[in-house]
This record gives C-alpha cells, sequence and structure tokens, in this order.
C-alpha cells in the first residue's frame, strides 16, 4: 500500500491535516504553536481553493476547544489562512 502523498495544487485537506486538527483543541498553549505551523507549511502548496476549506476545519476544530487562548490561537489561524 502506497503512503498517502500530498501534491503542489491539491484542492483536498490532507488526512495528516485532518488528523492533526482534530488533536489541536487538546493542545496545550505552549504546544499549539509548533502544531500551527505544520498548517503553514501545506498553505503554499494547497491550491488556494482549498485554503477556505482548511480554514473551515480549524473554525470546527476551534469550537472544540475548552481553554479559551488555545481557541483564540487556533481560530486566528483559521483567519490567516483564509486571508
Amino acid at each position: 500500500m502506497d503512503a498517502p502523498r500530498v501534491l503542489l495544487g491539491d484542492t483536498e485537506i490532507p488526512e495528516v491535516l485532518k488528523t492533526l486538527a482534530a488533536l489541536l483543541p487538546d493542545c496545550s498553549l505552549e504546544d499549539l504553536d509548533s502544531q500551527l505551523q505544520t498548517f503553514d507549511i501545506f498553505v503554499p502548496i494547497l491550491s488556494p481553493r482549498a485554503h477556505p476549506k482548511l480554514a473551515a476545519l480549524l473554525v470546527s476544530t476551534a469550537d472544540a476547544a475548552k481553554d479559551p487562548q488555545v481557541r483564540a490561537a487556533i481560530l486566528a489561524k483559521a483567519n490567516s489562512i483564509s486571508v
């Protein structure tokens, strides 16, 4: 079985980002920044048409965060991607 690949200009969100997003609400604020940087790596690789989907994924992830600072950081990342 081949490993999933992400190609330049992909319009779908890679499974690895969906998995990472699901873990974000439980991250400590100290660890969150390094996890959010992973999303920055994928933004220029993905098609601009995928950016709203990625931002929406982060917004829905932020809703699950119990820590208001974690929620705010995830929403800020979502905002930076959708711009």
